[in-house]
């Protein structure tokens, strides 16, 4: 599938013409203002080749989320087709509250499916870029969750190579961490601790991570960031400082020197593997409490 063929499927499933209003693109979004977001079909949505995910912004903006390398073709494909051009002032046509992401999970099998079908047909995504976007759960259905009240709502954000996890092939598979396993174990830690949503993001690049830490503005009241090779990053720093919501800096492996991320954060957990983020996500209760 090619991003002609991509684009035109993404614009099939949000509705056509008679829903999508405006169009612009940041660094991995196709960012959409919709007329009626209940007439998008988010189930074939997902199941475009090259879609990672979507998060709905406000009552009518939704981005559709591409690995960077694709995002730019697909999104000159998009307006072709719409007929509107994307201008500043759209750059951020809706609210930054209500934010809802809808990611996917995929296992190791899934993934490596994922890759055959890739390479058997016009590759629109390299292997560093499937699955950039990663979720727990959403832990109730989404009729239920309107009606109760909202609690704690967690934020989990994976830095650079956290989802190659449990692929070291020196290791006997009984002692592997996998990703999903990590992913698991935090939607059970969270749940145990009374949040009412986990919801997990891993990307290799800075940029998504800042996106993501954003995002969480008057979203989610807490986050667990395990930045890896980007610890002393100043643009991370910068914005778990922006944002306001309390923080917990986790490394699988032992730090032998805090950076700027964890400057920012109220505590750095490292060295425990992936039960440290569950050592997080209780600090980060006893915070709220």
């Amino acid at each position: 599938m090619n991003k002609d063929e991509v684009a035109r499927e993404v614009f099939v499933a949000l509705g056509g013409h008679e829903n999508v209003l405006s169009n612009t693109v940041c660094m991995t979004r196709l960012r959409i203002t919709l007329n009626d977001p209940q007439s998008v079909d988010y189930e074939t949505l997902g199941e475009i080749q090259g879609v990672l995910g979507t998060a709905t912004r406000g009552k009518n903006g939704l981005e559709v989320v591409f690995g960077p390398r694709v995002i730019d073709g697909i999104y000159h494909s998009f307006i072709k087709l719409t007929g509107i051009s994307g201008g500043v002032e759209d750059l951020f046509p809706m609210s930054r509250q209500d934010t809802n992401m809808r990611v996917h999970i995929r296992t190791n099998r899934q993934r490596t499916a994922d890759l055959s079908a890739a390479r058997r047909s016009e590759p629109l995504i390299d292997e560093s870029e499937i699955d950039v976007l990663q979720s727990i759960f959403n832990d109730r259905e989404e009729g239920q969750a309107r009606n109760e009240p909202e609690l704690k709502r967690l934020a989990v954000i994976n830095g650079p190579n956290i989802n190659l996890l449990g692929l070291d092939p020196t290791k006997v598979e009984s002692e592997r961490d996998d990703y999903p396993g990590l992913l698991e174990l935090c939607k059970q830690a969270a749940e145990e601790a009374g949040f009412s949503r986990c919801s997990c993001y891993q990307s290799n690049h800075e940029g998504d991570l800042v996106d993501m830490i954003q995002d969480c503005l008057d979203t989610y009241e807490a986050i667990v960031i395990n930045p890896g090779a980007y610890e002393d990053s100043k643009a991370l720093s910068e914005a778990l400082r922006a944002v306001l919501i309390p923080a917990v800096d986790v490394h699988r492996h032992k730090l032998t020197q805090v950076g700027e991320v964890g400057k920012a954060c109220l505590k750095v957990i490292s060295g425990l593997g992936s039960e440290g983020y569950r050592v997080a996500i209780s600090t980060l209760t006893n915070q709220l409490a």
